[in-house]
């Protein structure tokens, strides 16, 4: 089964008919509070792949990691020239808290992370999101903690 993008903001209200696709994977280690970040984007007007990782410190938690893997990947899509992109994930509770209005977090700093990424998001022509299952993730982190 495969789900609809959601619409998370953006000037466009539907959905645009080229559009980037980022797909986004965390990997987090406790003992060193780091978290590695995978990030896999399909470009609206070229079918070459762009994949890269990326090292974060501090991080406290999986869940951060995650968090700050949406913003990473938005911000890669925006490196790369792209003004309509739709995130995807395969974390469910990320991607609720994303696309649900009024989501209410239990710790106060994935509210920040939310509001974080719409900032950034003010950029876009048009930001959507949609759960995939892991299998169909292609962002691929080459060593894991």
């Amino acid at each position: 089964m495969e789900f609809p993008y959601t619409r998370i903001c953006g000037r466009f209200t539907h959905l645009p008919p080229f559009f980037s696709i980022v797909q986004v994977h965390a990997a987090f280690s406790s003992s060193i509070r780091q978290a590695q970040i995978s990030r896999y984007l399909i470009p609206s007007e070229s079918r070459i792949m762009i994949q890269n990782t990326k090292i974060i410190n501090n991080v406290f938690s999986k869940v951060d990691a995650e968090w700050l893997g949406l913003i990473a990947g938005l911000e890669f899509g925006l490196q790369n020239g792209e003004r309509c992109v739709a995130l995807e994930n395969s974390v469910v509770d990320i991607m609720q808290g994303l696309v649900i209005p009024g989501t209410r977090f239990y710790r106060h700093s994935i509210g920040n992370y939310k509001e974080q990424l719409c900032a950034i998001a003010g950029q876009l022509d048009w930001l959507g999101a949609r759960y995939i299952p892991a299998r169909q993730n292609q962002a691929i982190i080459p060593r894991l903690y």
